[in-house]
């Protein structure tokens, strides 16, 4: 019987320490959403920024060097928390230079 309860002891203890993680990467994930809103609704950051992913270009150009490099790392940081408690959910940065399209042959008619 001490063996079923250890068992659900460490089932149950697994289970809170998911639920705790689960409301930090919430928490911090509301903050980001938070921030990048009311940066946005500012003029700050340009309605296209990505959080996670902010560049010089995702700054409106009225804004200061200082402010812009104090602004992109405090996301930096805030998303670095956000994949240590969400796990690895940083989106990739988009390429600079993304591929062109894939070009396509017309059909040519099939002879009879």
């Amino acid at each position: 019987m001490e063996t079923l309860w250890v068992g659900v002891c460490c089932f149950v203890c697994a289970c809170g320490a998911s639920d705790a993680q689960q409301k930090r990467c919430d928490d911090v994930t509301q903050q980001i959403e938070e921030a990048l809103a009311a940066n946005i609704d500012n003029g700050v950051l340009y309605a296209t920024a990505a959080p996670c992913a902010l560049s010089a270009e995702s700054f409106d150009s009225r804004v200061d060097a200082e402010s812009r490099d104090y602004l992109m790392e405090a996301f930096s940081n805030a998303c670095d928390r956000q994949a240590e408690s969400c796990g690895d959910v940083r989106p990739v940065p988009p390429p600079s230079d993304p591929l062109p399209p894939p070009s396509f042959e017309t059909p040519r008619p099939v002879p009879n």
